[in-house]
């Protein structure tokens, strides 16, 4: 793979970067909509799921890799 990155013309574009640990946050249930209709209930819904899923996120800290 690191040959890919060997000519000249195509440099590495990941070359002095770090790498970073991201934590996913989704809620625990499916979300009742996909989002695509704006519906002020279900947007309220799925904001509180959101809120919930954070809160929990945040209260456990975070994740050793």
């Amino acid at each position: 793979m690191a040959a890919i990155f060997d000519a000249p013309d195509n440099p590495n574009p990941f070359a002095g970067k770090h790498l970073l640990a991201l934590q996913v946050i989704r809620p625990a249930a499916r979300l009742p909509s996909d989002g695509l209709e704006f519906d002020p209930f279900v947007m309220s819904q799925m904001m509180t799921m959101g809120r919930e899923a954070a809160e929990e996120a945040l209260q456990r800290g975070p994740l050793t890799v």
